[in-house]
């Protein structure tokens, strides 16, 4: 076969990347964790520190498949974030994290969000993230 032909031929081959998921957390060492965690579980990670960085990021990088949110951070907490890609991107795959769980979360509609109460073994945490981007929530 001559390189053209093998060329035109991987071409042709519908490309595939690893699935991409949105960190947001305010604590660098949380995020270091989080990325090594998912990235051996196969996923490409972007992290940033606040929920005005994600915004940003759901605005302008379409491949994201899922977001991890801290609830508490500076600034819009995660819940907001939430809310802003069932309005803009439904097809995002959200998992919220939480030190505690309170009255909030604990009435949260059917179908808003994962809730993963940290420290979250790792199992679990990627267990909420397939669920998430399968659109599977409680």
């Amino acid at each position: 076969m001559s390189p053209k032909s093998s060329r035109s031929r991987d071409q042709e081959r519908p490309r595939t990347r690893d699935p991409v998921v949105l960190v947001v957390d305010d604590e660098a060492e949380v995020q270091r964790a989080m990325r090594r965690v998912l990235e051996f579980a196969g996923y490409s990670v972007l992290t940033v520190e606040s929920s005005f960085h994600a915004r940003d990021l759901l605005h302008s990088v379409d491949e994201i498949d899922c977001i991890c949110t801290d609830q508490r951070m500076p600034g819009p907490a995660g819940l907001s974030l939430i809310d802003f890609c069932r309005n803009h991107r439904p097809s995002i795959g959200r998992v919220m994290y939480v030190a505690e769980m309170d009255g909030t979360l604990a009435i949260l509609p059917s179908g808003w969000c994962w809730v993963v109460q940290k420290p979250a073994p790792p199992r679990v945490l990627v267990d909420r993230i397939e669920r998430a981007m399968r659109g599977d929530y409680p």
